[in-house]
């Protein structure tokens, strides 16, 4: 996977999955975080990826947020089934987390974007 040797699965759910991997290169071994974003589940899946990428970039040197490294697009030919794989450092507090804050509600958890995602232009252009 674009040089990335896959340790194991780490977390899946319905429109996607996470992995460790590793990468070897100059005598160094690295470890990664890679998610794997199913876009043929729709718009709104590869919408969600573009949404992380964005966040991913901006929040490069925070303390304790994984860095976002890349991303890349992965097309199977046989079943026409594209990916969209975001790859993140192995280290620090998920942008999941940064991003959305869990309420409990009548014995449900409900997601909500985050003070620090609000507190960010929602756009590249600032607008």
């Amino acid at each position: 996977h674009f040089g990335y040797e896959m340790k194991e699965p780490i977390g899946a759910g319905k429109f996607g999955e996470v992995w460790r991997a590793r990468a070897h290169g100059g005598g160094v071994t690295s470890d990664f975080i890679l998610k794997r974003l199913f876009v043929e589940k729709g718009d709104a899946v590869r919408l969600s990826g573009l949404r992380e990428i964005y966040f991913g970039k901006q929040l490069q040197g925070v303390p304790h947020v994984s860095r976002f490294v890349e991303s890349f697009v992965e097309t199977d030919i046989m079943s026409n089934v594209t990916n969209l794989w975001l790859v993140f450092h192995n280290e620090g507090v998920s942008l999941r987390a940064l991003l959305y804050e869990a309420h409990l509600e009548s014995n449900s958890v409900i997601y909500q974007p985050s003070t620090l995602w609000r507190g960010k232009p929602p756009s590249p252009q600032g607008g």
